[in-house]
């Protein structure tokens, strides 16, 4: 989505709800919605009325913002009533022309006004989220090279590596997200060590990949502020099992041995377990997962972490250990079993 500047949009529109009254105030997404649709027509109306103002470059990017707002808006319950079993004609899409409009011709102005950058990163956050990637990619890339803010410049470079490593450029992801670090980017509430370690794994630099998520697995475990050890510990432990299956996969308790003993160790060996399973290892994942399983047999996943087990013991084609693993598996976790 756009950039909103919320505080000035804020300060604006806080006169005109003023000066119109109160709107659905039992509905706070039609109050919110009633209040953009006043804005939107009264900074049309003074653009109209005053066409030249010195104004007009400002009031344009408050514009674009509204706009993209909107859009988003609209799009997003287009996407909620698809999810709730409506039947639209094509699948919902954003369309931010509008915005880009407003955009395009604030970004024109240059080094006349001073919010032509922010106008420029707005303009490619859009393209973006359209999928017009190349257009997103080189207005992002002027963007953070016009800045001189560094939290617009790291923005820039953020975004800019995230389409780029989407679309596999991963040496410029990597010189992207470098420079959005480089640029005071919130580190861990940016996942920029997770960032950059999959650019060296996507590159076969395997040692870099895993001293940048051990760095991200530091971080979470810590609890560093802005990080989200809740929502990255486990991606971070299965990107350090991608590693190793690449490096040593036939060592899960040395694996094992570089964590903290306890539920991010037990949690490790079940994401080198299964990345294991899944790269057609399953003799060493078996090993992975009887370790984790025997650190905690109550813990809420133990019935998925037998059930891989079964799985190992199946593609190692030992159809006799599968079945009676299986059967401690229905005593253990079945109703009313142990």
């Amino acid at each position: 989505m756009a950039v909103i500047r919320y505080a000035r949009v804020a300060a604006l529109v806080a006169g005109l709800w003023a000066a119109t009254g109160a709107g659905a105030a039992n509905d706070p997404v039609a109050e919110e919605a009633a209040v953009r649709e006043r804005s939107i027509e009264s900074f049309q109306q003074l653009l109209s009325k005053y066409p030249e103002s010195s104004m007009r470059a400002p009031v344009l990017l408050l514009l674009g913002d509204l706009y993209a707002e909107r859009e988003k808006s609209r799009y997003l319950a287009e996407v909620g009533r698809a999810e709730t079993g409506g039947t639209p004609e094509s699948a919902p899409a954003l369309d931010y022309t509008e915005a880009i409009g407003a955009y395009e011709e604030v970004a024109a102005l240059g080094a006349e006004f001073a919010g032509s950058v922010e106008a420029l990163h707005a303009l490619g956050v859009c393209y973006d989220e359209m999928g017009r990637a190349d257009e997103a990619e080189r207005v992002l890339a002027q963007a953070s090279g016009l800045t001189a803010d560094p939290a617009l410049r790291a923005s820039s470079l953020l975004r800019l590596g995230d389409l780029r490593f989407s679309r596999e450029n991963w040496p410029g992801a990597l010189d992207a997200y470098r420079a959005a670090d480089e640029a005071g980017a919130d580190a861990a509430a940016e996942k920029l060590d997770y960032r950059i370690g999959w650019c060296h794994l996507k590159q076969g630099e395997l040692e870099e990949a895993r001293a940048r998520f051990a760095a991200a697995l530091d971080g979470a475990l810590r609890g560093d502020p802005g990080s989200r050890p809740e929502e990255s510990l486990s991606e971070i432990l299965r990107s350090l099992a991608l590693v190793q299956v690449q490096t040593d996969p036939s060592d899960p308790e040395g694996f094992a041995a570089r964590f903290p003993d306890g539920p991010c160790r037990r949690a490790a060996l079940v994401e080198f377990g299964e990345v294991l399973l899944e790269h057609d290892r399953p003799e060493y994942g078996e090993r992975a997962l009887r370790q984790a399983l025997s650190m905690d047999r109550q813990a809420a996943d133990a019935p998925e972490v037998h059930d891989h087990i079964v799985e190992a013991l199946s593609a190692e084609e030992r159809k006799r250990e599968a079945g009676a693993e299986m059967e401690k598996f229905v005593e253990r976790y079945a109703p009313g079993g142990d």
